[in-house]
């Protein structure tokens, strides 16, 4: 089942490379990105581009934002926090998984050491002490036929009822990292909330379906 998945997820990846650059409608989940060890507080609000800027820690889960997901995964993607790799899906998609003979731990597993990888090319460019501020560059919502689409595909491929799924909008944000040297990254990811929470996920649109994968499915067997 394993070698399955990672071969699906291989196909959907090569499917998404080929759509960027297509039109407003083909929408693509995130690259792989980092976090912050050093826990400092939120701080939302506009910056000077119209965007939101956001440095270094978690949002309060009762006031999960689309802002929230993303740093969730910097945090487990770029810098190493494996203890947050089971947030990065709702619990739905888990047992769907746990269903189908994919246990929920192999996955956290895989995914860990994709992100552990991640985290070592990260230190031995900036250092340990990595701190990072999330500046949201673009921000789009998704249309009415979008919804019903993704709504769709939860339904079909992550176990997911479509009454859960409640929001979603395509973001683009710079993550800018600072250690021993400076610099930055380009996320570019769909962000839908599920049962109250929101989540990262890369959304792929072609002219015979479409295909949503969370991103800690991009992380497994990388």
């Amino acid at each position: 089942m394993k070698k399955l998945l990672a071969l699906l997820l291989a196909i959907v990846m090569v499917l998404s490379l080929a759509a960027c650059g297509g039109d407003e409608d083909k929408d693509q989940g995130g690259n792989n990105n980092a976090s912050n060890q050093g826990g400092q507080n939120n701080q939302d609000g506009e910056n000077n581009q119209g965007g939101e800027n956001n440095q270094g820690g978690e949002n309060n889960q009762a006031q999960d934002t689309y802002l929230a997901a993303i740093e969730r995964l910097v945090k487990c993607s770029l810098l190493g926090d494996l203890e947050g790799l089971e947030k990065l899906a709702p619990e739905d998609f888990w047992k769907f998984y746990e269903q189908s003979g994919m246990p929920r731990k192999s996955m956290i597993d895989e995914a860990a050491y994709s992100c552990g990888v991640a985290f070592d090319a990260v230190k031995g460019q900036y250092g340990a002490n990595v701190t990072y501020t999330i500046n949201i560059t673009g921000k789009e919502d998704f249309d009415a036929a979008m919804m019903a689409t993704i709504a769709a595909c939860l339904k079909e491929q992550k176990g997911i009822s479509e009454d859960k799924f409640t929001a979603g909008c395509q973001v683009t944000a710079d993550v800018s990292l600072k250690g021993n040297a400076e610099g930055s990254q380009t996320i570019e990811t769909a962000a839908l909330q599920i049962d109250g929470q929101w989540y990262c996920a890369s959304v792929m649109i072609w002219d015979e379906g479409a295909y949503v994968a969370f991103e800690i499915e991009m992380m497994v067997g990388g």
